[in-house]
């Protein structure tokens, strides 16, 4: 289904397992091992995510980031928020792409079964593990891709829309003027012993 470099190793995105394909220089010059016992249900879900590894939708329906060695899922409140909103019958088409410049993961995927595209996105920083979640009502998203214009410009996220249009996203707060919803959330927080503890302030940082 997908085949993806990391470091010296080629990854294999089966539809039932996770391979990896090392390079030994001796009389066998490939071994293949099993890391990973649940496939890939959405080839274009994954995507590299920089030294940290690769970020795929799995058969279950679950995140998961991989870096040949070691494959675990996404934390629980980002798998949460993507299993109440997606529709599981169009799971196989969801589109991943990242940016780089903002260490993050985007997932488009389809929100209903009345849909024949991607209207849903759950952004994941694979940096700070901060994600959110939008929704387009106006536009269903067919493909994404990162997009560098030049060196000294940020990544832009283009989109391919059933319209048969593209368009650039993160350019404000609507969708070509109907409004998206974004919802914030981070995930639990270690506060060290079991006990009550209280939470006296916060700052909050946006960057555009």
């Amino acid at each position: 289904r997908v085949l993806r470099v990391y470091n010296r190793l080629l990854l294999a995105g089966k539809s039932d397992a996770v391979i990896v394909i090392r390079w030994t220089g001796g009389q066998t010059r490939f071994v293949q091992e099993k890391i990973f016992d649940k496939g890939v249900i959405a080839p274009l879900s994954w995507q590299a995510c920089g030294e940290v590894g690769h970020i795929f939708l799995g058969s279950d329906i679950n995140l998961y980031i991989t870096n040949g060695t070691q494959t675990k899922p996404l934390p629980f409140n980002v798998q949460k928020e993507l299993q109440e909103t997606m529709s599981i019958t169009n799971a196989g088409i969801s589109v991943g792409v990242v940016d780089d410049d903002q260490t993050t993961y985007h997932l488009f995927y389809s929100t209903s079964t009345t849909d024949t595209w991607l209207r849903g996105r759950l952004s994941y920083n694979y940096q700070s593990g901060e994600f959110y979640r939008s929704k387009f009502a106006g536009h269903q998203i067919v493909r994404a891709t990162a997009y560098k214009q030049s060196e000294t410009i940020k990544n832009k996220i283009i989109v391919s829309a059933s319209d048969n249009l593209v368009y650039e996203t993160e350019l404000g707060t609507d969708d070509n003027g109907t409004a998206v919803s974004r919802i914030y959330d981070t995930d639990y927080h270690n506060y060290g012993v079991q006990g009550d503890k209280y939470l006296t302030g916060a700052r909050l940082l946006f960057t555009g």
